[in-house]
């Protein structure tokens, strides 16, 4: 009987030191080649580097996504809402991942299929943060929501900006269902058989690049 992939965590802990700083160690388990788990223990930073546990979690979140990379089924039961707001502090930062600094935006054409390639898919720990951890999302407080808002508006944004429209208010009605079409499909994909996966991603790809060029008709 086939056992579903759980989520692993690992275990972090504060390793002390005679001669040196106090060090973060991260251990986890690694499936090699031969299909056996290996215990494997990673040092993070030290206690300069990282004064609080708090600090050192944000790395850690980034890390315990891409030790569950191979299992896409994998996802955490659940985050906690200290632990999700680490994790899309982790993953929403920054300038939006289309946007090059310095540079032009890309086309929507090809952002919609950077966002459904299979890669994206299997890869959850370096892609989207809201396909990936929309449960934790909705189940965190206020000021994770409030950040994660922020961050939807920051990409519905970028879409309309990337749609040929003039009219603003049209423009943002259609990047809206771009955006909640993107993330949906996503999320769905990472939860199926591959045949049907692949199958919506294609599918959903295909109809809103449509309609962009519709618009432009």
């Amino acid at each position: 009987m086939s056992t579903r992939a759980r989520y692993q965590f690992g275990c972090l802990t504060r390793r002390k030191r005679i001669r040196a700083a106090d060090v973060w160690q991260f251990r986890f388990y690694e499936t090699i080649a031969e299909g056996r788990r290996c215990r494997r223990s990673r040092m993070i930073g030290t206690l300069a580097q990282y004064p609080t546990r708090t600090d050192i979690l944000r790395v850690v979140e980034r890390l315990r996504l891409r030790i569950n990379l191979k299992h896409r089924f994998a996802m955490p039961v659940t985050l906690g809402f200290h632990n999700a707001k680490l994790a899309i502090l982790a993953l929403c930062s920054g300038p939006p991942r289309h946007r090059k600094a310095g540079g032009p935006s890309v086309s929507l054409a090809k952002l919609i299929d950077d966002y459904l390639d299979e890669a994206h898919r299997d890869n959850p720990g370096t892609g989207c943060a809201f396909s990936a951890l929309a449960p934790e999302i909705a189940r965190s407080d206020k000021q994770t929501r409030a950040l994660t808002s922020e961050q939807v508006r920051n990409d519905i944004q970028l879409i309309a900006g990337l749609l040929p429209s003039k009219d603003k208010s049209r423009a943002r009605s259609r990047a809206i269902l771009t955006f909640s079409a993107l993330v949906g499909a996503m999320s769905l994909a990472r939860r199926i058989d591959e045949g049907l996966s692949r199958e919506i991603l294609e599918t959903v790809g295909q109809f809103l690049k449509n309609s962009v060029v519709n618009q432009c008709l």
